[in-house]
């Protein structure tokens, strides 16, 4: 799948934390953050001195045209909030009162990130890589996130691709969190039970973790994943 392909709009910390249901001492483990593209929860991380290592194709390009695909995921984002605003959000929770409140707070997610990243590089806390292939040493992280990738693009991604990747994230991490189970029509991806019931034939544990308030409506929407390796 092409990078061109990937909608890149950020999140920050506290985003992450409600996606994936992350508790304080989650985000002491070493964590893998997973098609993180322009996201500034390593950025926060850093700064509070955790441990993250971010894994997308994006840090791979010039720094120029990572500029160029942040813009195109910032308009991007905006209108297709604005066309979903009534079946993906719930209004006046987190802090979201209308689609500019949603757009300005990614874009500043993905400020963040420039400016961690122009100083960072790619090479350490950003490796540039892509699914189903992770450049990294069996157990090398406690938990793996994959967020707005996998189910997402189903369209485009296999199932095969599904399953190949997630037994790539229980290679290096013990502990694999998905979210979420939609993808961009939005509707719950057909690859949601496919996947579950080959990973629960294979001896992993699996649950659905339920995020309650967390703005997304949509049928998987609120929804992550969260397998455990046997």
């Amino acid at each position: 799948m092409d990078v061109t392909e990937v909608v890149h709009w950020g999140r920050d910390l506290d985003e992450y934390c409600q996606m994936f249901a992350l508790t304080d001492q989650d985000l002491d483990k070493r964590i893998l953050g997973c098609s993180d593209g322009p996201a500034c929860f390593n950025a926060e991380m850093t700064r509070q001195k955790r441990s993250v290592v971010s894994f997308d194709p994006l840090y791979g390009l010039p720094l120029a045209h990572i500029e160029e695909r942040v813009r195109h995921g910032a308009e991007f984002g905006r209108s297709y909030s604005s066309a979903h605003r009534h079946d993906l959000f719930r209004w006046g929770t987190q802090g979201y009162t209308n689609v500019d409140d949603v757009a300005d707070r990614h874009e500043a997610a993905m400020s963040l990130f420039l400016d961690d990243f122009r100083t960072e590089g790619e090479g350490q806390r950003y490796v540039a890589g892509g699914l189903p292939e992770l450049p990294f040493a069996d157990d090398s992280f406690d938990l793996a996130l994959c967020g707005h990738y996998l189910f997402l693009y189903s369209h485009l991604l296999s199932l095969r691709y599904h399953l190949d990747s997630i037994h790539q994230l229980l290679r290096v991490a013990r502990e694999v969190r998905i979210h979420p189970l939609i993808d961009l029509t939005p509707a719950r991806s057909p690859y949601v039970e496919p996947v579950i019931n080959a990973l629960r034939a294979e001896g992993h544990h699996i649950s659905l973790l339920d995020l309650g308030r967390y703005e997304r409506l949509a049928n998987g929407g609120n929804v992550t994943l969260q397998i455990c390796r046997r």
